[in-house]
């Protein structure tokens, strides 16, 4: 008799804490969908910040002026670009995250982690997605976001597009600082392992870029073929020209 009331007990809580399951899913899916709640961060997974952004709202970031960017990325609406002085490393820091991002190696598929600006984290995940998508043969190595620096690593004061995590350098090894990159007939003649890490003129990889206007260091006085970044460097009117953007 003992045994069979244990054995029932045993059911309804078993059937108990089924019913309990369900109900709190449901509540995450209903709280979720009415924005109340981040169903990702409710359940211990990761957030948004590895969605990318959507075209809709790359429009609205491309339309912003100067000043409502630099708004977006230190709080702060300066009408031109302001000195490290003006934006401590300790005010950007709390800006900053972690995106992962799919890449290919030469080893085959990996991930990697940039750091980068929050305002412009799903401007970044889209645009190494379509690198990924995209440009099968491109591979990635050494890679960089953040870094609180002037313009040239010295004591100008000038600030460096890294210094707001609003750029990203990709394979320096292969694309160097100062040094013309390829042009595409170059290119073609490149063998192993150069041609999946060089950054040429008129690449895939430039195009992307031209997508999200992102500036590439490439098209500059001083070469950075590494380089690509949306603001920092100069101001957005220029990199859009640059494009043929309106």
């Amino acid at each position: 008799m003992v045994r069979r009331l244990l054995k029932r007990l045993k059911w309804i809580i078993f059937i108990c804490a089924i019913f309990s399951l369900i109900i709190y899913a449901g509540t995450i899916i209903l709280l979720d969908g009415m924005n109340i709640i981040d169903a990702g961060a409710a359940t211990g997974s990761s957030s948004n910040i590895n969605t990318a952004i959507t075209d809709e709202e790359l429009k609205e970031l491309i339309k912003k002026s100067d000043s409502e960017i630099w708004q977006l990325l230190t709080g702060t609406a300066y009408d031109s670009k302001p000195t490290l002085s003006q934006v401590p490393e300790s005010l950007m820091e709390p800006r900053i995250t972690d995106i992962t991002v799919p890449v290919r190696t030469a080893n085959g598929d990996s991930t990697t982690v940039f750091q980068v600006n929050q305002a412009l984290a799903g401007l970044f995940t889209a645009f190494f997605k379509d690198l990924y998508d995209q440009c099968p043969d491109f591979y990635v190595s050494n890679s960089g976001g953040y870094v609180f620096k002037d313009v040239n690593n010295g004591t100008t004061g000038a600030m460096s597009a890294h210094a707001v995590g609003a750029a990203v350098d990709i394979n320096d090894e292969y694309n160097p600082w100062q040094a013309e990159p390829y042009t595409k007939e170059q290119y073609n003649s490149l063998g192993e392992p150069e041609k999946h890490y060089v950054i040429y003129y008129d690449s895939p990889m430039v195009q992307i870029a031209k997508k999200y206007t992102l500036s590439w260091g490439g098209f500059w006085t001083r070469k950075d073929g590494m380089h690509f970044s949306f603001i920092g460097d100069w101001t957005r009117a220029r990199t859009l020209q640059e494009y043929g953007i309106n």
